[in-house]
């Protein structure tokens, strides 16, 4: 089994309840306007992945892979938890996210010895899940950039656009077709 050996997250490649929680999954957890998370409190968290919390005035039995950084972080804000049953999720001082599964589940796995590999959908089916990076950091660059905005269109010219106003066309009568279309010359007309 593999074993958290200091204070970052714990990552045993699955993304099943209790296990690692998927970019996805807190997501649309934090997006979610209906489904909100309640605030409760950890009562216990003990070794073997059972924890107890307080929620809605009843005692909740759950169960995480990581449960000794889990009460660590909530020992920093007195215990004070909240929990978000739809997403598996426990939220803990407001930014660490834990994913649980109901203790009693027959949904809760053990974590496995090496992390799983294998094509997507084999991972889709025996690991809950996977990431993939998006993209690599520019050459010369110590952090991601990301585009803010719309993509450039691919239709787009490159060509400089003209910074000055076209001259205004002379008075008079036309003298040549291009006038007589008000100054705007269309191809294959033109003369």
């Amino acid at each position: 089994m593999i074993v958290n050996q200091g204070g970052a997250a714990f990552q045993c490649g699955l993304y099943l309840p209790g296990h690692d929680v998927h970019w996805i999954q807190a997501k649309l957890a934090a997006r979610s306007e209906t489904d909100l998370a309640v605030p409760g409190h950890l009562l216990e968290a003990r070794p073997d992945g059972l924890i107890l919390v307080e929620v809605d005035g009843g005692i909740r039995r759950l169960w995480n892979h990581d449960p000794e950084r889990l009460k660590r972080i909530a020992s920093r804000d007195n215990g004070e938890i909240s929990h978000q049953p739809r997403f598996h999720l426990l939220l803990v001082r407001g930014s660490y996210v834990f994913c649980v599964v109901d203790a009693d589940s027959s949904e809760r796995q053990p974590c496995p010895e090496r992390p799983p590999t294998g094509d997507p959908i084999q991972l889709l089916k025996e690991a809950g899940g996977f990431s993939i990076p998006g993209r690599k950091p520019f050459v010369g660059s110590s952090h991601r950039r990301t585009r803010v905005g719309p993509r450039p269109s691919a239709r787009r010219s490159r060509l400089p656009r003209s910074r000055t106003a076209p001259a205004p066309a002379p008075p008079g009568p036309p003298t040549s077709p291009s006038d007589a279309a008000g100054g705007r010359c269309r191809p294959p007309r033109c003369a």
